[in-house]
């Protein structure tokens, strides 16, 4: 397992986070993300292990 962080701009991992906000919460965020609503303000920090995320952002 690793440890990643500053991974809102990396296509592969921002989509495995955005599925398991899905799961998770029920909504989906990528079109904050491609309307260039991000500016960099939030810094997911997560675990990958394989292709799966474990988000510990509380």
């Amino acid at each position: 397992m690793e440890l990643i962080s500053d991974y809102m701009r990396d296509d592969t991992y921002r989509q495995m986070l955005n599925e398991l906000t899905q799961k998770t919460f029920g909504f989906d965020f990528e079109g904050w993300v491609t309307n260039d609503y991000f500016k960099g303000d939030y810094i997911p920090f997560s675990y990958v292990e394989g292709k799966k995320i474990f988000n510990i952002n509380g």
